[in-house]
């Protein structure tokens, strides 16, 4: 199964000193980064791209089922505080669109 996966990082309520970047990239930019690469070494994430200067990124990432494509998201340190929304494509994306569509239950 094949799914497009698209991700919104929401904006801090206040501005970041240094020591809280650096904070935020130790402990959760670098082990996403880490677990993106190794989800990508296991042909689950087949491709990916950033949109609005970061802020959002869409995944193209094959899973056996929506168990394991769930899996697999939560596997990403910084899942669980974004929006995402998440659509099955009946074949293997051949290239990665921002979606407008409603999140599915």
């Amino acid at each position: 199964m094949f799914f497009l996966v698209d991700i919104e990082f929401a904006d801090p309520d206040a501005p970041l000193d240094v020591v809280a970047h650096a904070d935020l990239l130790e402990k959760v930019v670098l082990p996403a980064l880490e677990q993106c690469k190794r989800l990508e070494e296991h042909h689950r994430i087949l491709s990916a791209k950033m949109w609005g200067g970061g802020r959002s990124l869409s995944l193209a990432v094959e899973a056996v089922s929506n168990e394991a494509l769930v899996e697999a998201l939560e596997s990403l340190p910084f899942f669980a505080s974004v929006r995402s929304r998440v659509r099955e494509v009946p074949e293997k994306p051949a290239s990665l669109e921002p979606w407008t569509g409603a999140a599915l239950a």
